[in-house]
C-alpha cells in the first residue's frame, strides 16, 4: 500500500505462505500430540474454529478500519494492534507456564 512494487508484493506472499503453511502443519500436529486418541477430534475442531474465527475476525476488523480511514493508515494501525494484541498473548503463555516442551510425544 505504501509503494507498488509487483515484485515485492509477490515475495511476500510466497515468503507468508511459506510461513503459514509451516506454522499451520507444526500447530495441526502439536494438537494431534496433545490430545487423548478418544478427544483427538474435538481438539482438532476447537483449533480450526478458533484458526478460521481469527482470520475472519482479523479481515472483517480490517474492511471496517478502511472504510472509516484510508487504506494505508487503516493497515498500518491495524497492523500494529495486531502486533501488541499477539505479544500480550505470548506474554500470558509465558505467565502461565505453557511451554511446547510439556507435551509428551
Amino acid at each position: 500500500m505504501v509503494r507498488a512494487d509487483p515484485v515485492l508484493f509477490i515475495a511476500g506472499g510466497i515468503v507468508a505462505g511459506i510461513g503459514t503453511g509451516t506454522l499451520s502443519k507444526a500447530a495441526v500436529a502439536l494438537v494431534s500430540r496433545a490430545a487423548s486418541a478418544g478427544t483427538r477430534a474435538q481438539a482438532l475442531a476447537a483449533f480450526f474454529l478458533a484458526a478460521y474465527t481469527g482470520l475472519v475476525v482479523t479481515s472483517l476488523g480490517l474492511g471496517v478500519t478502511a472504510q472509516l480511514t484510508d487504506p494505508t493508515t487503516a493497515t498500518l494501525w491495524f497492523s500494529g494492534f495486531l502486533g501488541v494484541l499477539l505479544t500480550v498473548i505470548v506474554f500470558l503463555g509465558r505467565a502461565s507456564g505453557v511451554s511446547r516442551h510439556r507435551v509428551s510425544p
